[in-house]
């Protein structure tokens, strides 16, 4: 998805697009009790220098773990 974004020809004047700064994010990483995660990726994204030491990824992982005790599949957040 990421990539498609990346080679929309209309898009090829963004700022964003230009500098690769072009993220995405999967629905279930972002609403009801995964929210937190999908607000832990955008703040990592957004203000890296303030969450060097978060792990967006391990968080949910470990939240799925201890509350549901599956494992993660699939992609939730790119790059």
């Amino acid at each position: 998805m990421r990539d498609e974004i990346l080679s929309r020809p209309e898009l090829a004047n963004v700022k964003a697009v230009r500098d690769g700064r072009v993220h995405v994010l999967n629905s279930k990483a972002n609403s009801g009790l995964r929210s937190i995660i999908g607000e832990l990726y955008l703040a990592k994204w957004f203000h890296p220098q303030l969450f060097e030491d978060v792990d967006p990824g391990e968080v949910h992982q470990d939240m799925i773990r201890r509350f549901f005790d599956l494992e993660l599949d699939g992609a939730y957040a790119y790059p």
